[in-house]
């Protein structure tokens, strides 16, 4: 993940201490080599500088937010996190899942907003202390998908008390059809969330961009509230 202007970050380590990063005198940053280690909480901040066409400098200051994406390989997690960071849509799965980034402003706030796919793979450890929020994603197509998310969530509720992280439980309904039909409906998706501690419930269509944006928009809304 790259930020196209010089850095300068803060963060807390997992015994509170503060830490300062130097400001650092190039661009074209990489973010995770700025900040090594895996018990990091969720302070952190970067300050961008930019140049207008007079040459004016442009101080903007972004508050770091770090979403994970979880599912099974045929969630549509991969074509949710493609639909949402290009505005277009993908059937592909991704088993390796990635790293990605995204400026985000929301009532004036700006954000850098980092996304974090763990492909195909149940949670571990380092990745349940990433992140600020967490994303679970099954297929409304699919009741092993379904199933697979409760098996994550204990997975990672082994690593992290979950109860401290915003969730949001995503059903993806990409290629509903007659041929292909719905399996999980509403009630079910709705009390999965319900017996999970601070977690909301989305379905989402990547295909036409349905409830995309609010999904990880309230993620990061999510997580300002708790941090």
């Amino acid at each position: 993940m790259k930020v196209e202007h010089q850095v300068e970050g803060h963060y807390r380590n997992s015994e509170g201490a503060h830490r300062e990063k130097n400001r650092v005198l190039r661009s074209d940053v990489c973010v995770e080599d700025l900040y090594p280690g895996t018990a990091l909480l969720s302070c952190w901040s970067v300050t961008c500088f930019s140049f207008g066409p007079s040459n004016a400098i442009k101080i903007v200051q972004l508050v770091l937010r770090r979403q994970g994406v979880i599912g099974s390989l045929h969630s549509g997690k991969t074509s949710l996190v493609h639909r949402y960071l290009t505005g277009a849509y993908t059937s592909e799965e991704s088993p390796e899942g990635g790293r990605f980034k995204k400026e985000v402003v929301l009532d004036g706030q700006s954000y850098l907003l980092l996304i974090r796919d763990e492909g195909s793979g149940a949670p571990e450890y380092q990745f349940a202390q990433w992140i600020d929020a967490v994303i679970f994603v099954f297929s409304l197509e699919s009741q092993d998908s379904f199933e697979t998310v409760l098996h994550y969530y204990n997975q990672m509720a082994k690593y992290r008390n979950l109860s401290d992280v915003p969730v949001l439980l995503v059903g993806t309904q990409d290629a509903i059809s007659e041929s292909n039909p719905r399996v999980i409906d509403e009630h079910e998706g709705r009390q999965m969330a319900k017996n999970l501690p601070r977690c909301g419930y989305y379905e989402t269509c990547s295909t036409y961009g349905l409830n995309v944006e609010r999904v990880f928009k309230d993620g990061i809304c999510k997580a300002h509230i708790f941090y």
